[in-house]
């Protein structure tokens, strides 16, 4: 049986920094619709905006499931067929 991995609001948040090539917080709250207090708050306790990630995924043509997966963005580098490489992940 695979052991399936807990959603880590840091490494969602790590991965929309670069794709996007942004480096500080409140430019992700302003990217995801938030107010910047709002964003501390959720950092703080670890609450992921699902909603806000879906519309991300959505207008920037990433894969929802790909952006919430575990995986470490060092991987994105090594791989051009992975999102935010500037290739197509399959998604319209």
């Amino acid at each position: 049986m695979t052991k399936s991995k807990k959603v880590d609001f840091r490494s969602i948040m790590k991965r929309v920094k670069h794709l996007k090539n942004i480096k500080y917080d409140y430019q992700v709250a302003k990217l995801l619709g938030l107010r910047e207090k709002a964003y501390s708050a959720r950092k703080k306790s670890g609450s992921i905006p699902f909603d806000k990630l879906q519309i991300f995924c959505r207008a920037e043509g990433v894969s929802y499931d790909w952006l919430v997966n575990e995986e470490d963005v060092a991987h994105l580098e090594s791989n051009p067929n992975l999102p935010g490489n500037n290739h197509s992940d399959g998604m319209i």
